[in-house]
């Protein structure tokens, strides 16, 4: 497996075909989640008439303070109700951005073209399937997660119960004994869950890969599409690590190119924020000239992000191809 052609023609795609960017860019943007609590409820119970009452003639609503109440609530809901419906778009555009990429790619190395409407209609078809595989990797990875957990508390009990008891034995020597006992257990712990939590997220973000582009490119169903990622995995289990290695290591050389970067993003943000302040004294004029500012540096830090994504999209799905063998006949559901 030539990794550097890969890389070269990756590059090449994402250059020639800019079309791709506008799905590299939105999968970025909703690269993240969203989510709600809801505290609210208890407010209506906790108050009586009485506590609202005097809370009221305190407020500069006045006594009438009940009536304020169902118009906070409803603040409330509709704020719930617009995180719940960005989650549900968020859903959609990453999803959909994701099929696109990876259907894209395979386009061009088919017919040497691709189309924004074309990209588009593959991701479209492919998003719920990509959803639920991410949300069935996303639950398993929780539950070792979850195991995880126990067994570091179970590390740092087994590292301080016993330095406890030989630092209660007395002594000097019981004492340098308890420490060295806690330190060196503790870092044992240590250096095992770094290891472990390493070793998770390479197997989360190899079967995620590997699943998404079984699903798109075979249109495989998402069990299937997940068992062929195991197999494929274990059948070529070194060019994987390598490829993953391989963007570890440019995502690693971006983020140090990236640091003088985000000084002078945060310095460009702040400076004139603060000049602003500074001469006015007004925190609309400040948040005038903040804004702006501040959302430009996000745009440019999503289209820098879009373009990687889109990269590093290319290069699973071409390395994909490379691997992807007779056997793996297409289970369509």
């Amino acid at each position: 497996m030539d990794y550097g052609r890969i890389i070269r023609r990756a590059l090449e795609i994402v250059w020639r075909h800019k079309v791709l960017w506008v799905f590299g860019i939105a999968a970025a943007l909703f690269s993240g989640g969203g989510g709600g609590g809801n505290g609210a409820n208890g407010i209506q119970y906790t108050l009586d008439e009485n506590s609202l009452r005097r809370f009221g003639q305190q407020m500069p609503f006045g006594p009438n303070v009940e009536a304020v109440v169902p118009v906070i609530l409803a603040i409330i809901g509709l704020v719930l109700l617009l995180v719940l419906v960005f989650a549900i778009v968020g859903i959609i555009v990453r999803y959909t951005s994701v099929g696109a990429l990876i259907g894209g790619v395979d386009e061009v190395e088919r017919t040497e073209r691709t189309s924004f409407r074309s990209a588009l209609r593959i991701g479209w078809q492919r998003l719920l399937r990509l959803f639920a595989i991410d949300l069935i990797i996303g639950i398993a990875m929780f539950v070792v997660v979850l195991a995880l957990v126990f067994l570091t508390i179970a590390g740092v009990l087994f590292a301080v119960l016993p330095a406890i008891a030989l630092a209660e034995g007395g002594g000097s020597g019981a004492n340098v004994l308890a420490v060295l006992w806690g330190v060196g257990v503790g870092l044992a712990v240590l250096v095992a869950l770094v290891a472990v939590s390493v070793i998770v997220s390479a197997i989360t973000t190899l079967i995620r890969e590997v699943a998404f582009r079984a699903n798109v490119l075979e249109r495989q169903g998402v069990f299937a599409s997940i068992g062929t990622a195991f197999r494929l995995i274990r059948g070529n289990l070194k060019e994987v690590l390598l490829v993953w290695l391989i963007l570890v290591a440019i995502n690693l050389a971006l983020s140090i190119v990236a640091i003088p970067l985000v000084v002078i993003g945060i310095v460009g943000v702040i400076g004139p924020a603060v000049a602003a302040f500074a001469l006015t004294e007004s925190v609309a004029v400040t948040l005038l000239v903040l804004v702006p500012i501040a959302l430009f540096f996000v745009l440019v830090a999503a289209f820098i992000g879009g373009l990687v994504l889109t990269f590093q999209s290319a290069v699973w799905t071409l390395s994909y191809r490379e691997w992807r063998t007779e056997h793996l006949v297409p289970e369509a559901v």
